[in-house]
């Protein structure tokens, strides 16, 4: 299993480089906007932009504001950073990726298929909690930063948790969820099996190709 892991966190480490290295713009400016937008419904900023990306099938463009609940759809080789202020955090999705965004409800986001790269800002504050929602689990967020991976061809949700902590729940069973630590890698369905698997720790090798990509984004 672990050597499973291993080659698997490495094949995934490269493919998703240009991706990862997409994710650092500096969301200083955008909290700055948002303050400045404050007295409006609930919404999203469009931080950075690359390629195509539509939401609700229309397609959009950088420093857009998405002020209603809709679908996020990034083409080929495509890739979207968000700040939303509902929950103080940015988003970062990955190509080919789908997630759904409703400020109606309570900090409810799906991640449909792709992959996600989720960072609270403000993990002090209560706004950091909620919850994001895969065809088999839910997450439940409390001030984290967190890679999510959801294959529709495995059938599968993986994780792998940098900060904070996260309440990985199946969908089919409310009983069986486990909690993921920093440093940790878990997930449900395809290869871990119906159930919740309790998390793997990462050693020092596997960790080290998403810290050095994280360390970057703090400059």
């Amino acid at each position: 299993m672990k050597k499973m892991l291993h080659n698997h966190l490495k094949n995934l480490l490269y493919s998703l480089l240009p991706f990862l290295i997409f994710c650092v713009v500096g969301h200083d400016q955008c909290q700055a906007t948002a303050i400045s937008l404050e007295d409006k419904p609930p919404f999203a900023i469009v931080e950075v932009l690359k390629g195509q990306v539509h939401f609700d099938g229309k397609e959009i463009k950088a420093k857009e504001q998405l002020l209603k609940p809709g679908r996020l759809t990034t083409g080929h080789k495509s890739f979207l950073k968000i700040y939303i202020q509902k929950g103080g955090n940015t988003t970062t999705l990955g190509s080919d990726s789908e997630r759904m965004l409703d400020f109606e409800k309570e900090k409810k986001y799906t991640l449909d298929k792709g992959i996600c790269f989720y960072k609270t800002l403000q993990p002090n504050q209560n706004s950091a909690k909620g919850k994001v929602f895969t065809s088999k689990a839910s997450l439940g967020i409390r001030g984290t930063e967190f890679l999510l991976m959801e294959n529709p061809l495995f059938n599968e949700t993986e994780i792998v948790l940098f900060a904070g902590q996260v309440e990985m729940s199946n969908l089919s069973n409310p009983d069986n969820k486990q909690l993921i630590l920093p440093g940790q890698w878990g997930g449900i369905g395809g290869r871990f099996g119906v159930n919740v698997s309790p998390p793997i720790s990462l050693n020092g090798e596997q960790l080290k190709y998403f810290k050095e990509i994280l360390a970057n984004w703090d400059q």
